[in-house]
């Protein structure tokens, strides 16, 4: 099991379980010693801010963006998003909370901290709590166990600081009834879409009008860093061959994952469903069931079901008879698999109620559920155990290379050593960019590129096995001469101007709309095809407008008082010359339905909202002193 932990202990599983904890160590780690002979950074009352910490939080805080922008990070990013006064913001805002905590007296346990370390997956061996791979876990993320539990605690007390401000966020009933009201109000528009593309071969290209769109947007053409690497492969596949598994072996595995190979029962069954619609009333709602018991008599009178789905199913297997295939319990929703599993092949059930209508169920044919006895899984058995095994070989021969590798501080010169075949690819490769032979090639890109030139990345697993590689040279980001962007220069100055001219025609039907006021009358004078929209509202939106967002809001807010825009709408696709047409009141069944849908998401929002806002007046209220410019 040991072999496991420290195959796995640097692995994405164990990362991201540790992922929370481990971000409270990155960010104060240690701020909490007021008595300190390093230099301060800043003073929150009474606790010293000190570069190091300052240090480790900007690099992260860098890091997190350059995951996330990838090829589109830059030292620009960096000025734009002010990253070095976010992360010290960030630290300041942390200690103004824990003391915030400790004035109101927040405090965890030790019951409560150890029963939170317990519950921790990653450190857990067959569902219970394992101390030698808490330890071994720690140890690989270079974490003590003390460090670790008191920066746990932290994190916990910041927690219950956080669940005790949201609580006292309470919504007025009469408030949701009015933000549900118009999210749910839905209106009609007249309207003309100019579509970007339909205006890009009207656009002129000159060398001069290229090349002055490219000077004044030199920036956006860049090439991003790119590296050489070289890197030793471990796959499992070579090591499997040494495996030997015996009888005794697998008996174990079989015993010992004994409920893995229960086969569940399943049915093979066909549906008629009629959809009720989400708020619908009572009224609506008799008159879907009315309909449904009638096709369940025809059903029952020996009508034929294939015929039957085809006509009145209102689901999307209506076109193959209704026919779900297989499924097993799980598979649906609880009230409709009740109903399902209780049936006999060739038998039809009552009317079903689920969350998406009634349904009228079939079932054709059932496969009862077993267990499947050790000489039917034993290869299987015996190929997860080869790969287990051979895992473990694998790890042990990359790490005792990468140890030769670090001391030799050269992969070649390593590979050579051992014996083991190097992969040197002539091409720079960028971030994004596949490895040959690696699957998982976006890890591996992350640990290079996380190096300085002739760095050399940790044994890295893979699906395939391990992989141990170096970074041979770096060649800085670089900016795109004309000629080398002039393909894509080209590309966005078409869309560019095309855009300008979409807008430009769009600007003069809406000033002509305004004048005759009617949208249809202008796209008449203008010879241009006016269409209505389907009904919209914050919850149903008209893709073929392509308008989403702030857009989206703009447009809801016209009326018959104010039926235009003030200037064309953005889409997606274009711009959108509107006209407000009809409006649309939600029924009071209709508001009723979606407000006990929506509380719980809507108190969510309200809390998160309040706790924000309660950070901020902490902030602003906190003693706090920069000492030293960053």
């Amino acid at each position: 099991m040991l072999d496991f932990v420290r195959k796995h202990a640097t692995s994405w599983i164990i990362k991201v379980a540790l992922f929370f904890i481990v971000i409270v160590f990155i960010f104060w780690g240690g701020y909490a010693y007021q008595a300190r002979r390093k230099s301060h950074l800043a003073r929150v009352g009474d606790t010293f801010i000190t570069w190091k910490d300052y240090n480790r939080a900007y690099e992260h805080l860098v890091e997190a963006y350059r995951r996330q922008l990838k090829d589109n990070f830059s030292e620009d990013v960096i000025k734009k998003y002010d990253l070095k006064h976010k992360a010290l913001e960030f630290l300041i805002e942390q200690v103004v909370l824990l003391q915030k905590a400790r004035e109101l007296g927040i405090k965890v346990s030790s019951a409560e901290l150890q029963e939170t370390i317990m519950s921790f997956p990653a450190f857990q061996t067959n569902g219970a709590f394992d101390p030698r791979r808490y330890r071994f876990v720690l140890m690989q993320n270079k974490l003590t166990p003390e460090a670790f539990e008191y920066q746990l605690r932290q994190s916990l007390i910041l927690q219950k600081l956080e669940n005790f401000v949201k609580r006292q966020a309470v919504v007025p009933e009469d408030e949701i009834v009015d933000y549900v009201r118009a999210l749910k109000r839905e209106k009609k528009f007249d309207y003309v879409l100019f579509k970007t593309a339909d205006f890009e071969n009207s656009v002129e290209l000159s060398e001069d009008s290229l090349r002055k769109y490219y000077e004044s947007h030199k920036d956006a053409y860049k090439e991003p860093e790119s590296r050489q690497i070289a890197y030793v492969v471990f796959p499992l596949e070579a090591f499997e061959k040494d495996v030997h598994v015996s009888e005794q072996e697998l008996k174990d595995y079989y015993n010992d994952h004994y409920n893995e190979y229960n086969v569940e029962k399943k049915v093979h069954a066909r549906h008629i469903l009629f959809r009720v619609p989400v708020g619908a009333s009572n009224e609506e709602v008799k008159k879907i069931r009315k309909k449904a018991e009638g096709v369940l008599q025809k059903a029952r009178a020996g009508e034929d079901f294939v015929a039957l789905a085809k006509k009145y199913s209102e689901g999307p297997s209506a076109k193959n008879g209704g026919d779900l295939g297989w499924f097993s319990e799980k598979d649906m929703v609880p009230e409709f698999s009740r109903a399902v599993f209780s049936l006999k092949p060739g038998e039809i059930s009552d009317l079903v109620r689920s969350d998406y209508g009634f349904h009228i169920v079939k079932v054709e044919e059932v496969k009862p559920g077993y267990h499947k006895p050790f000489e039917e899984v034993k290869e299987e058995i015996r190929k997860k155990i080869v790969e287990q095994k051979a895992r473990d070989i694998a790890f042990e021969k990359a790490r005792d290379f990468v140890d030769v590798a670090f001391a030799s501080r050269d992969v070649v010169k390593a590979a050579d050593v051992k014996g083991y075949k190097v992969k040197l690819p002539d091409n720079w490769f960028h971030r994004s960019d596949s490895v040959p032979g690696i699957s998982e090639s976006q890890k591996l890109m992350d640990a290079i590129f996380s190096l300085p030139e002739k760095g050399i990345t940790d044994v890295i697993e893979t699906k395939e096995g391990f992989v141990v590689a170096q970074v041979r040279a770096v060649r800085p980001e670089r900016k795109l001469s004309f000629e080398e962007a002039k393909g894509k220069v080209e590309k966005d100055f078409r869309k560019s101007e095309a855009e300008a001219l979409a807008k430009k025609r769009a600007e003069l039907l809406l000033d002509l709309a305004r004048k005759e006021g009617s949208l249809k009358k202008a796209a008449e004078l203008q010879n241009m095809e006016l269409k209505e929209s389907q009904p919209i509202s914050r919850m149903k939106m008209d893709f073929s407008l392509g308008v989403f967002g702030d857009a989206l809001d703009e447009m809801l807010m016209l009326s018959d008082r104010n039926p235009f825009p003030e200037h064309p709408i953005n889409s997606f696709l274009g711009f959108v010359v509107c006209q407000w047409k009809e409006t649309v009141e939600p029924t009071n069944e209709a508001i009723t339905a979606e407000v006990k849908r929506l509380k719980p998401m809507i108190q969510a929002q309200l809390a998160q909202q309040y706790w924000e806002g309660w950070k901020k007046i902490q902030r602003q209220r906190a003693d706090v002193e920069i000492l030293q410019k960053i």
